[in-house]
């Protein structure tokens, strides 16, 4: 079972026409991703908020976004390199046979 949403794959498709999206769950809770600067211009994250909490994650858990969350991602046409850069950032490494926790 996949634990971890990469917020780069549901940016691409926001980047094709949109500033925003909203996904209603099977257990009635909604996943809101808003990026009102989402453009072929501004392709680079610059910052996310994960229910009004600023996140330098490059993740976000599968516990988190089935709980229901907002996600406000900053665009620009830039990358900033500070933002997701620490290694405790980046998604976790799956081992076959593993499965990490979620959190």
């Amino acid at each position: 079972m996949i634990k971890k949403f990469l917020p780069g794959v549901l940016l691409f498709s926001l980047l094709l026409g949109g500033s925003g999206a909203t996904i209603h769950l099977g257990n009635g809770r909604i996943v809101k991703i808003i990026s009102e600067d989402a453009s072929a211009e501004n392709p680079y994250v610059q910052s996310l908020e994960v229910n009004g909490q600023p996140s330098e994650k490059t993740w976000i858990s599968c516990e988190t976004l089935s709980q229901g969350a907002t996600l406000d991602f900053k665009l620009g046409s830039t990358p900033n390199k500070q933002w997701g850069s620490k290694p405790e950032d980046a998604p976790p490494s799956f081992a076959q046979g593993t499965e990490a926790s979620g959190k």
